[in-house]
């Protein structure tokens, strides 16, 4: 594999604040966001707050998959073929590597219509607010968001990338009468300006409490943040990852436009450093 290319950009300080989750999902983001600072001209990788990400990695390519799971003890690939899923798995798994796997799905001109529509059609029940995270977002905020993320099994971002201080982003979240958190989406554009997907923004994070589900919270504010993603971003396409068991999710999502294609998501992760575990749902 060919050395990553280096760069001198400016970036945000590196506070511990700015880590959140359990202490595995901490270690990892801290990690990604220092390998991030060393690699962010190479339009070979992307990063979205969470582990810096490859894109279409294939059974000869492996080696730059490899390269981000010793830096970070965890390495994410998107848009991989499906055909190419059992070889990369089971590469590796001999190399002794954990893997988990979620179906892909991406939406474009169709997510943004849904997304409108959906806008256009509905608003969040009565007492319960809109919110965006910005630079001002307090720490307690983003603990709280974290924690949310957490309880229904998501991995939100670094606290700096939903601030919007090192990537473009928006993070909505909802608060029900009594003032709690209790639903979050969230999107980011994670590539490289050169990248033939600079214009494509990881798209996800909708979760919500489950004595407030039934209210189309995450519908509101997934769609919500595609929109707002396209008007200020210059997002023109959408993806996710989904369990193939999560009809849930699936049916949201669907219902936004943003739909299961052939491609999937590939994980390894270091075993000793994970667990084991999935770090995200």
């Amino acid at each position: 594999m060919d050395a990553p290319t280096m760069q001198s950009d400016s970036f945000a300080a590196d506070r511990p604040d700015d880590y959140v989750g359990n202490p595995a999902q901490q270690d990892m983001q801290r990690r990604a966001y220092r390998l991030w600072r060393s690699i962010s001209d190479d339009p070979r990788y992307a990063y979205e707050g969470r582990l810096v990400t490859l894109d279409g990695v294939r059974p000869e390519t492996i080696d730059e998959l490899l390269f981000l799971a010793r830096e970070q003890l965890a390495a994410v690939s998107w848009y991989v073929d499906a055909d190419h899923e059992s070889a990369l798995t089971e590469r590796l798994t001999a190399l002794g590597y954990a893997v988990d796997r979620w179906d892909q799905h991406i939406g474009a001109g169709e997510a943004l219509q849904a997304a409108g529509q959906v806008c256009g059609e509905t608003s969040l029940p009565p007492g319960y607010v809109l919110h965006e995270t910005n630079a001002a977002t307090p720490d307690v905020v983003i603990r709280e968001l974290a924690a949310v993320g957490s309880d229904q099994g998501v991995m939100v971002p670094a606290a700096h990338v939903m601030r919007g201080a090192t990537r473009p982003s928006v993070i909505m979240y909802a608060t029900a009468p009594d003032g709690r958190i209790v639903a979050i989406a969230g999107s980011v554009l994670p590539h490289h300006p050169d990248s033939a997907l600079a214009a494509s923004a990881w798209w996800g994070m909708l979760c919500t409490h489950p004595d407030h589900r039934g209210r189309g919270l995450s519908r509101i504010l997934g769609a919500k943040t595609i929109l707002a993603m396209a008007q200020r971003h210059g997002a023109t396409s959408f993806y996710t990852g989904i369990r193939r068991e999560n009809a849930v999710s699936q049916a949201v999502c669907t219902r936004l436009g943003v739909c299961r294609t052939n491609h999937v998501v590939l994980m390894a992760m270091n075993v000793e450093a994970s667990g084991g575990k999935s770090l995200t749902r």
